[in-house]
């Protein structure tokens, strides 16, 4: 059986870089990859029969827009000889991936979907990927989209001087002369 990478993918710039990073994964372990985008329709219990009529609409809509998804994630990423399955399912993104990775070997989401937080520089980690990484029963990878380029710190050299450090029973020694106690 061939190993299995499934990839969350949710049209941010977050899923493509997991996807990339998936693909070169997947070069390296000899793995297939499945991206899974999901998608959670609106409940149409309770509604009248002209807002069902809608919503089926926007459901069928939904999906073709999901599959889209799927193929503009795809046309950024260069996937050479690497298998790509793709899936679009009904339902709320993190049970979804969790379900679809009960028999991968990894998971990989992007760090975020989107939102970002007032109060910080960067976004915070996702409700999704939060999820995934509680509940997943393979390992997770949580990718982050990065606008910068990331320099490696300059080597930094640290001279560590000798520094003496006494025996037990000097110290003893010296303690009890400290404090007047005399000789041992």
């Amino acid at each position: 059986m061939s190993k299995v990478v499934i990839v969350g993918i949710d049209g941010s710039a977050d899923s493509v870089t997991a996807l990339r990073w998936a693909v070169n994964y997947a070069v390296t372990v000899h793995a297939v990859v499945r991206m899974v985008h999901a998608w959670t329709p609106l409940p149409k219990h309770g509604l009248p029969k002209a807002r069902r009529r809608k919503l089926e609409v926007d459901r069928a809509r939904s999906a073709s827009d999901a599959e889209r998804v799927l193929s503009e994630a795809l046309r950024c990423v260069d996937v050479g000889s690497v298998v790509i399955e793709q899936r679009v399912v009904e339902g709320a993104p993190g049970v979804v991936l969790v379900d679809s990775s009960r028999n991968a070997d990894q998971l990989v989401v992007g760090a975020t979907g989107g939102e970002r937080d007032a109060f910080l520089d960067r976004p915070p980690l996702g409700s999704t990927a939060r999820y995934v990484t509680r509940h997943a029963s393979c390992p997770v990878t949580v990718i982050r989209h990065s606008h910068t380029r990331i320099e490696p710190l300059p080597a930094k050299r640290y001279q560590l001087g000798a520094v003496r450090v006494p025996r037990p029973r000097q110290r003893h020694q010296n303690a009890h002369a400290q404090l007047g106690w005399g000789p041992l």
